[in-house]
């Protein structure tokens, strides 16, 4: 994925570095004031850095050692950089994420890394959430999904299922935040993965989305069930569906789970 382009060692200003923001997680803040409370300049080492063509020069790695810096009034200062040239946008979050490969990445950024690294996982998934116009995000509001884990479980069992998952929540309760979370779509899978092509999905999306207090209440009965019973919250989600499923029906009823 990197490109074939050989680094080379400059001193660069502190003041001349910048975060973009596509191709680097965001901050921790208490990380920066650790740095800046005990900062020593024998101690910053080296930061990587991608020199665009318009000619800035962006941090891959270091960020936090910069920001530091910054607070400390040290933009004059030069440090250390080992620059790359002429990187694509998706080299720049490739080179972040081999940088970074020893640390805790979060999912949300992780994902996103991965988008722009094109990463066939990340792709795949974003284009299905795009056909129903939903998004990764950081903060649970309608419109975002935000179980990156989850997304990316699912998919890896199937991504036919994962389509699956996300067209029967989203026709069921619309764009809601809590019709993605993450236990209601491990809940939907299990449902498909246990009565497949058994179930109509016509009446599976009906029975959903005239349910009691919808996905909420699904995910709120489950965890009242899982005081009384053995299993986990998808599969005790799973459970309630097929049971609201069976209500009414004469035949074509489904087996428990």
């Amino acid at each position: 994925m990197a490109r074939k382009n050989k680094p080379q060692v400059r001193m660069i200003r502190v003041g001349d570095l910048v975060i973009d923001r596509r191709v680097q997680r965001a901050p921790i803040k208490t990380r920066v004031n650790r740095i800046a409370d005990n900062f020593n300049p024998d101690a910053v080492g080296v930061i990587i850095v991608s020199l665009r063509r318009d000619g800035s020069y962006v941090v891959i790695d270091g960020q936090h050692r910069v920001a530091a810096m910054v607070k400390l009034g040290m933009e004059k200062m030069t440090v250390r950089c080992l620059v790359f040239s002429d990187l694509e946008l998706a080299n720049e979050a490739w080179h972040f994420c081999r940088a970074n490969d020893t640390r805790r990445i979060g999912p949300y950024d992780d994902f996103v890394k991965g988008v722009l690294s094109n990463d066939e996982e990340c792709v795949k998934i974003k284009e299905i959430l795009d056909g129903f116009r939903l998004k990764v995000g950081q903060s649970a509001k309608n419109g975002n999904v935000v179980c990156i884990t989850t997304l990316r479980s699912i998919y890896r069992s199937s991504p036919d299922l994962l389509e699956n998952v996300i067209d029967i929540a989203n026709t069921s309760w619309g764009k809601r935040s809590a019709a993605v979370e993450g236990s209601v779509l491990r809940g939907i899978a299990v449902f498909l993965k246990k009565h497949g092509e058994k179930a109509d999905e016509g009446v599976l999306i009906k029975k959903l989305s005239k349910y009691g207090g919808g996905p909420s209440g699904l995910l709120g009965r489950a965890r009242a069930l899982k005081e009384l019973r053995n299993g986990s919250i998808p599969a005790l989600i799973a459970s309630i569906i097929t049971e609201a499923y069976n209500k009414g029906k004469r035949s074509g009823a489904l087996p428990s789970i």
